[in-house]
């Protein structure tokens, strides 16, 4: 089979572990980039390599997936993981439990990163004071605040040369110790 007819065969199946197998076939034998495979199929690369990770699971999950016990978005998810094993560990939780694809998400995520899913984040007023409180200690200084379910972040950006920025980091700093 030429390249071009693989392509087409991958367009038009629904069927997203025979996707999997035709991508990774054209990516390993026939040596195309990763990107003018997604240009060819008008994909997002990030979505091809989603598509990819499927070739990794084992054949039971496959046999869960075409019995109907689970989802596309559940194969997504556990094809995620490192190991055959831990995918074969969230496997049975999903099916012994029922878990819908935000729960199996979840616990992917556990593996992961070791990080359970909480629901207490930050408000934008704890924000919105935090960063007032900041740029009170001088207008330079400005502060944004990101949290995501697995990390926090705090950026203080502070405009100037280094003999401005200096003094204004001691500032911060002297007043972190208080």
């Amino acid at each position: 089979m030429d390249i071009d007819s693989i392509v087409a065969e991958i367009k038009g199946t629904e069927d997203y572990i025979q996707k999997s197998t035709l991508i990774n076939k054209l990516i390993h034998d026939k040596v195309v980039t990763l990107t003018k495979l997604s240009e060819m199929l008008e994909m997002k690369p990030a979505y091809v390599c989603h598509i990819m990770r499927l070739g990794k699971l084992p054949e039971i999950i496959i046999d869960g997936y075409y019995s109907h016990v689970m989802s596309v978005t559940h194969l997504y998810i556990i094809a995620r993981l490192n190991t055959q094993e831990e995918m074969l560990q969230v496997y049975e939780k999903v099916l012994a439990n029922g878990f819908t694809v935000l729960q199996t998400e979840e616990l992917v995520r556990e593996i992961l990163y070791g990080i359970k899913t909480e629901k207490t984040r930050l408000t934008k007023a704890e924000i919105d004071n935090f960063s007032h409180s900041l740029t009170a200690i001088d207008e330079k200084i400005q502060a944004k605040v990101i949290q995501t379910r697995i990390r926090g972040k705090l950026i203080i950006d502070i405009k100037g040369s280094t003999t401005i920025t200096t003094s204004l980091l001691k500032k911060f700093m002297k007043k972190l110790s208080e």
